[in-house]
């Protein structure tokens, strides 16, 4: 249905419908118009207004469209806005393509009806096209969630490279021209409750961590090495992972070891079923969702996932020591869970380095 022109009115966004609309009810219309909202990032005023349009549907079509026809007035009432307000917020729907109006020819919003009081037209707000791009709602929802989520877990690999880096440049004793750029980068790095993106500060502390990695490396090579560590445990001191992630048997007595503070939670665990139902009672405690801990039980097995929450604990301890402690445990646990599983991060040699890490 096209816009009409006025004369004293800017003539809104067209958007023409493929069909007829179908039927349907309030319920649905609301679900679309929260779609609408997160897909064009409404401003509030546009948001409280389509709010109160949709509520004005009166459960029937008027000549197959949703058309409304609610006063200012009653607009202001409802939301608390100035007329101006009112008048920018549906001015907005409209050039977003949210709604489109059927006008008349004074600009007035009102209904036809017949002489028994049955409406045969009127003229308003149409709310089609909430419906006849949904598809189009639900497609820019999913791209937008996308995004948010690729942003969080950078932010948690910014987190754990930082976290790691600062620990292999305080177990170094020549290692301040790393300190100076590990200091710009946290410098430099958004925040993440900013609107910058972090793809850029990631690559940045990867290739730090990367360059700090492999001179720790260097100078902690060769079989003379005081940090070069023999496992000597027992078979019954260790604990055996899923094998489908190809990761290697972990010492309950060297987790022990490198997790005190972590420890101090609970009793120290003497099995390996002590060690999953205690990272089990405690994960909700520390912001651990339900379903994180059991993507790491799927995804590492239930003894390297108790592992890797209590390795998780101990660096969230060491870090609150430091005053710098991670913002979003669940959030780090997570990521951690997912680079133990794409093999980014070894249990074994994350336990010994802890351990070569304290010697210093």
């Amino acid at each position: 249905m096209q816009t009409v022109n006025t004369g004293w009115r800017r003539p809104a966004r067209f958007v023409q419908p493929p069909e007829p609309a179908p039927e349907t009810g309030a319920t649905e219309l609301f679900a679309a118009a929260r779609l609408a909202v997160k897909a064009l990032r409404l401003r509030p005023g546009a948001r409280f207004v389509l709010d109160q349009l949709v509520g004005c549907y009166g459960g029937e079509t008027i000549g197959g469209r949703y058309l409304v026809w609610p006063a200012n007035e009653f607009l202001m009432e409802r939301t608390g806005l100035s007329e101006r307000g009112v008048r920018y917020a549906i001015r907005s729907l409209l050039d977003d393509g949210v709604i489109s109006s059927k006008e008349s020819a004074n600009g007035k919003r009102f209904a036809i009806r017949s002489k028994n009081g049955q409406i045969r037209d009127a003229y308003g707000l149409d709310l089609s096209p909430l419906l006849f791009r949904l598809d189009e709602f639900k497609e820019r929802c999913e791209e937008i969630q996308d995004a948010r989520e690729l942003r969080r877990r950078h932010f948690d690999e910014i987190t754990i490279c930082r976290r790691d880096t600062m620990e292999l440049i305080n177990a170094m004793t020549d290692a301040d021209d790393l300190q100076s750029e590990f200091d710009r980068l946290v410098s430099l790095t958004p925040r993440r409750d900013s609107f910058a993106s972090p793809d850029a500060s990631l690559a940045s502390w990867r290739t730090l961590h990367e360059v700090t990695k492999e001179r720790y490396d260097t100078a902690c090579g060769g079989n003379n090495s005081r940090l070069i560590e023999n496992n000597k445990d027992t078979p019954d001191q260790s604990c055996q992972t899923a094998s489908k992630n190809g990761v290697a048997k972990l010492a309950l007595s060297d987790l022990t070891a490198v997790c005190p503070d972590a420890m101090d939670y609970m009793e120290a665990p003497r099995t390996e079923r002590d060690l999953v139902n205690g990272a089990g009672r405690l994960r909700g405690s520390v912001g651990v969702h339900e379903s994180a801990w059991f993507e790491a039980i799927e995804k590492l097995g239930p003894v390297a996932a108790g592992a890797t929450f209590f390795i998780c604990l101990q660096h969230y301890e060491d870090d609150r020591k430091r005053k710098n402690a991670i913002r979003n445990f669940g959030g780090f646990f997570r990521a951690f869970v997912r680079r133990v599983a794409d093999k980014q991060i070894d249990l074994v040699e994350e336990i010994r380095g802890m351990r070569r890490r304290r010697a210093h």
